[in-house]
């Protein structure tokens, strides 16, 4: 899912904090399954409206989306924290505990978020702390950027897509699954223009300068959280 630029991409891909999709007449859409179209990875299944969405949600967190995460690159600890929300959802819904908007929402937010690939960027910043040629400004500035960028998906700001121009400079996707990974080797140049994307894609998202003070997995709750947190109609 790869735009010819940056301003392209973030006018191109929806944003995910606009507002939630309309439950309308629609027979089916996407949510949470891990399937390739040519080189594009969808986090999407059919769940369908007439059918019990509850199950259909839950059936395909634990058969696609959490098998999918237990074998990602996040790191260890994120790894096994956001497995264990994606459990509790799963008990959740088969509980029956959450209602028709509640499950919309999750979908919306859920759907293609980025914050499943963050080990593309773990991997990145290892990568260029043992590049010689970044000067420590360079590897300073790209430790910034990365919080700074991990705060626009929190704030539903960045879309799969965007990550995945961001990252094409380093990084190489898996067709059968769609994950991000660095390449064997990058070079500085390559790196350079990682961190130049990512840059621009925070300045393009107006997210604020400063160090984040939370990790991926709880920058992952707190979308779970607001997902579910369902404002009164007016």
């Amino acid at each position: 899912m790869t735009q010819s630029s940056t301003n392209s991409s973030t006018q191109n891909s929806p944003t995910q904090a606009e507002g939630e999709p309309s439950l309308g007449p629609a027979c089916a859409f996407f949510f949470l399954a891990f399937c390739a179209i040519g080189s594009v990875a969808l986090i999407a299944t059919a769940w369908y409206i007439s059918g019990n969405q509850a199950q259909r949600a839950s059936t395909a967190l634990r058969s696609q989306l959490i098998p999918w995460v237990e074998s990602s690159s996040l790191s260890n600890p994120d790894r096994s924290s956001i497995i264990e929300q994606l459990n509790e959802l799963v008990a959740d819904m088969d509980a029956e505990r959450l209602n028709e908007r509640q499950l919309s929402r999750l979908n919306f937010r859920l759907s293609g978020a980025p914050v499943f690939q963050w080990g593309v960027i773990d991997q990145l910043l290892a990568a260029a702390n043992q590049n010689s040629e970044l000067s420590s400004k360079e590897k300073e500035d790209l430790v910034s950027e990365t919080d700074r960028l991990l705060r626009t998906v929190q704030n539903g700001r960045m879309s799969m897509e965007q990550l995945q121009f961001a990252t094409q400079s380093v990084a190489q996707q898996e067709v059968k699954t769609g994950r991000l990974s660095l390449r064997n080797e990058v070079s500085t140049k390559e790196i350079q223009e990682c961190a130049r994307r990512i840059t621009a894609m925070n300045d393009e998202a107006k997210t604020a300068k400063g160090s984040m003070d939370k990790s991926v997995a709880q920058v992952f709750r707190s979308i779970v959280e607001e997902a579910l947190t369902v404002p009164p109609e007016k």
